[in-house]
């Protein structure tokens, strides 16, 4: 009950600023539209009656008054017409001037309801600069529809025409002016808009009151139910008990409590499978997180590593992305004299991903080891064969190989389907090799893998990525491309390996921004400083 009477409240507080705006939009609308209406007729009524008079004047017998300002039989006549029009109509002045120097001299000015004439033959009235500007533009020989307002402390609020009266010559000697009070007008408004207010307020409160019996019974009571409902539903689904709603509204409210009770049974099946669920979310998580481990632990410290070997320095980083990734390197002496180095990335992510990956690193190392031939497309023969048997999932993985004489510099690569390595020549700058790819392993069986020769000297320093780091994107979309990757090699000539990856990577990162990696990021540095013991 308490939450019916706050609803019910708002719904009478709402609909009574409804009545509220309702009845002021409208008589304010109906007021305006009214007295614009009104104050048009009046306008018009004024203007008929100034050219009515002045068509009914003879203008040829006029001047002679501003000679001999007596009246006459023809003066009376004229009178006589304008008083009769005058107190027969809403006119509150009527008259006829003749503008001169000075200001505007009276010839007719009708009596008053009370007998009363206003100004006699002769009067003149001296200009007000309003009045002046007024009667100049009135008094010409084409004659248009003006009208003019004025609210003046004597003379009250009007509306007055003016008119000019021509002589047979066709020019204008004098003006008819008519003017009609607004006062009238208001009041008359004022009396509309008194009734119109009236009349809808009755309607509206009876429109009101009828809607607020029918909101109460279709929405409020209905609504009040499902409130007090929701209340039991905690304590229904800690007990596992079944609730019911009986509302029959025929509209969206019946839909809401349908969807309510479907609600509360998926709710009460989602319980069930949720602890299920947890248990299987807590097991994945256990396996990525060694899963996460596998990888990391297959990754060699190169640097370390080689730290007793003055004839080259090495260095590799590795990112992965959201879960456990599919990239990995490596470098290790066939012989004393040999180096063999990898960088590889898997076609998929998660755990399949680095399973693959640790079978991948730990064929190609192997085969290598085990090779007496000193050829990567022999060691990718064989182990392309290897990972194609019982690949179920249809992974494949992309392979940089080189093996290089640490004596002599000469090397031999191969490209199955990986980036393409840059090279920096001593005292050079980074620039892009590109050669014949071959397919990625696990892919196709009985392949040839293509294979090339290469020369380092003394100063030389070869890099190679995977494609996370050119598919990088920023906050744009726009990729790092290899364009990026040799600008930032460039930047940073002249560092060894283990100060090289980690500069990259910052240009990577300050390019990328806030957009999030969607593939794990691998690098691999290695300078070639040549034998120290001379043939």
């Amino acid at each position: 009950m308490k939450h019916t009477g706050k609803l019910g409240q708002r719904a009478i507080k709402i609909m009574v600023l409804f009545t509220i705006c309702l009845v002021i939009g409208i008589s304010t609308l109906s007021s305006v539209l009214y007295l614009n209406g009104k104050i048009k007729d009046t306008k018009n009524l004024a203007y008929d009656y100034a050219k009515a008079l002045s068509v009914y004047i003879d203008g040829d017998r006029l001047r002679h008054y501003l000679a001999d300002p007596t009246p006459d039989t023809y003066y009376y006549q004229v009178k006589k017409v304008m008083d009769t029009i005058k107190i027969s109509s809403q006119l509150k002045y009527f008259y006829v001037v003749i503008p001169i120097e000075d200001g505007s001299f009276f010839i007719w000015d009708a009596t008053t309801e009370e007998g009363i004439e206003n100004y006699k033959l002769g009067r003149i009235d001296h200009y007000q600069d309003i009045d002046k500007a007024d009667l100049e533009e009135a008094f010409t020989a084409e004659p248009k529809e003006k009208l003019y307002l004025e609210n003046d402390v004597n003379f009250g609020y009007i509306v007055y025409a003016l008119y000019p009266i021509f002589d047979s010559a066709g020019q204008p000697v004098a003006l008819v002016g008519a003017d009609l009070e607004i006062a009238a007008i208001s009041m008359q408004s004022l009396n509309f808009i008194g009734f119109i207010v009236i009349s809808i307020i009755i309607l509206v409160v009876l429109f009101t009151i009828v809607l607020y019996r029918l909101t109460r019974k279709r929405i409020i009571e209905p609504l009040t139910r499902l409130s007090a409902l929701s209340g039991e539903l905690v304590s229904s689904l800690d007990h596992g008990t079944k609730i019911s709603l009986d509302i029959h509204t025929g509209d969206e409210i019946e839909e809401l409590a349908s969807s309510f009770i479907t609600m509360h049974e998926e709710i009460t099946n989602y319980l069930g499978h949720l602890s299920r669920l947890t248990q299987e979310k807590e097991h994945r998580g256990t396996e990525m997180h060694v899963a996460t481990s596998i990888q990391a632990s297959m990754l060699p410290k190169l640097a370390p590593d080689f730290a007793f070997r003055s004839d080259f320095n090495i260095f590799a980083a590795m990112s992965p992305a959201k879960e456990v990734g599919g990239d990995f390197y490596d470098a290790f002496l066939i012989d004393q004299d040999h180096l063999a180095m990898v960088i590889a990335d898997v076609s998929d992510k998660g755990v399949p991903a680095a399973l693959f990956m640790v079978v991948s690193k730990t064929l190609i190392k192997l085969r290598a080891q085990l090779s007496k031939t000193l050829s990567p497309s022999f060691v990718f023969n064989t182990v392309n064969h290897q990972l194609i048997e019982n690949n179920d999932a249809g992974m494949f993985v992309t392979v940089w190989l080189a093996i290089i004489d640490l004596k002599t510099g000469q090397g031999r690569a191969s490209n199955a389907g990986h980036e393409h390595p840059v090279l920096c020549r001593c005292n050079g700058e980074f620039e892009l090799v590109e050669y014949q790819h071959s397919p990625p392993l696990g892919c196709l069986d009985d392949l040839e893998f293509e294979e090339h020769d290469f020369t380092l000297k003394p100063g030389d320093t070869l890099f190679v990525y995977t494609d996370g780091v050119a598919e990088a994107v920023n906050e744009q979309g726009e990729q790092f491309g290899t364009d990026g990757i040799i600008k930032a090699l460039n930047a940073h000539l002249g560092l060894e390996p283990k100060e090289l990856v980690p500069a990259v990577r910052s240009e990577l990162d300050r390019y990328v921004g806030a957009a999030l990696q969607f593939d794990d990021i691998t690098m691999l540095a290695f300078e070639y400083l040549g034998s120290r013991y001379p043939e």
